[in-house]
């Protein structure tokens, strides 16, 4: 969405003014270009890692699959030409040693191509300053620099099975439809903690990552996130969801796509507080989307997809038996009443003239491997 739509309700109206763009700043972004792509001709395809400054002490999970996964891609799909770009956030006062951190990830990334034999695009961008979708923009910068047909957005902390992005890209190659998200299932791990494990069984039955790709691992047009994600929008899901929504066609997701042979593994949840915030957060970015875009998308999104189930305001689901649509019903209606309050607190926000700049972007979950249940 360029702009915000003309088509909305007043109730979705109202809803935004919950909602302010944050202000505009200079992140002052500092490159790095470590080696340039031997390939002229092919989809070129650029990979999005972002993270933070404060995660790099820990093994950062998607950037350790990398070479793998670029080995299976060149194998698989030897017309893609890989073009790995990494982003690091972090406050200005640990700008010098947030550089000398990125040139080292740099470093082992390339280390770690030429021992399997590969040679993509490598480089990385320093940010002072955070935002998930500030660190998404400034790759789109480079990725068109490049000339890039279609990008990676990965998340740092997941891990990929084996062939993952290499199916990914041969899926979104083989199709004619642009622009096109294409993305790969996700498989929650729970924790051993008690909210970690609630969140885990209660997701079972909501399934709320199945029927769209999600910004953990997918394929995406570059189109679709230029000239950038509007900084209000600080869901890159979200974002890439709505903007490739189309209600007005016989099957409204022919353009976002889940991969079944595709898979990602990630850590659902975290402590109880951590699980929470999580949670509210993801409120918040609902309401964001649903009250900015056209109103035909809002109600396809709010009924087919987030509260899908939700008897009478959606369709019962049944398809795994009476007992399943009656908890996934319980579920839905737990969590409708905490996206009623949500709804409620954006919309005297907007009357009192307080409302929310800034939606915090929670960095990843780097649990100890003793940790997982």
């Amino acid at each position: 969405m360029k702009k915000v739509s003309p088509n909305r309700t007043r109730l979705q109206k109202l809803t935004a003014k919950g909602f302010v763009d944050p202000p505009r700043r200079n992140f002052d972004p500092h490159w790095i270009r470590r080696q340039a792509s031997q390939d002229k001709t092919g989809l070129r395809v650029a990979l999005y890692l972002p993270t933070l400054f404060s995660s790099v002490d820990a093994p950062i999970q998607a950037l350790e699959d990398m070479p793998r996964q670029l080995a299976a891609m060149r194998r698989l799909a030897p017309q893609v030409i890989p073009e790995a770009l990494v982003a690091i956030q972090t406050h200005e006062e640990n700008r010098a040693d947030a550089i000398q951190a990125l040139a080292q990830l740099l470093d082992r990334l390339a280390v770690g191509c030429r021992a399997l034999n590969v040679s993509p695009g490598i480089a990385g961008v320093c940010l002072s300053g955070f935002g998930k979708v500030n660190s998404l923009n400034a790759l789109t910068v480079e990725a068109e620099r490049l000339n890039c047909e279609a990008v990676f957005l990965l998340d740092d902390d997941i891990e990929l099975e084996e062939e993952c992005l290499a199916r990914l890209a041969t899926t979104y190659a083989a199709s004619g439809d642009r622009p096109l998200a294409v993305g790969a299932c996700k498989i929650g791990l729970p924790l051993k903690n008690w909210s970690s494990r609630f969140l885990h069984r209660a997701k079972s039955f909501t399934r709320p990552a199945e029927n769209y790709p999600h910004a953990c691992c997918m394929i995406v047009s570059l189109s679709v996130l230029r000239p950038e994600i509007p900084p209000i929008f600080s869901s890159d899901d979200g974002y890439v969801c709505f903007e490739l929504l189309a209600p007005g066609e016989e099957n409204p997701l022919r353009r976002l796509r889940l991969l079944e042979d595709a898979r990602c593994r990630h850590f659902v949840g975290g402590e109880g507080g951590q699980s929470l915030a999580r949670i509210r957060r993801m409120l918040i970015h609902h309401h964001l989307f649903l009250s900015h875009y056209d109103i035909n998308k809002a109600r396809y999104y709010a009924r087919e997809m987030l509260f899908y189930g939700f008897w009478p305001y959606s369709p019962p689901d049944f398809s795994n038996g009476l007992r399943f649509a009656a908890v996934k019903w319980i579920l839905k209606f737990v969590y409708g009443l905490w996206f009623m309050q949500v709804w409620a607190e954006l919309i005297i926000r907007g009357l009192v003239n307080k409302p929310i700049s800034d939606i915090s972007w929670g960095g990843r979950l780097q649990p100890q491997i003793e940790n997982a249940a």
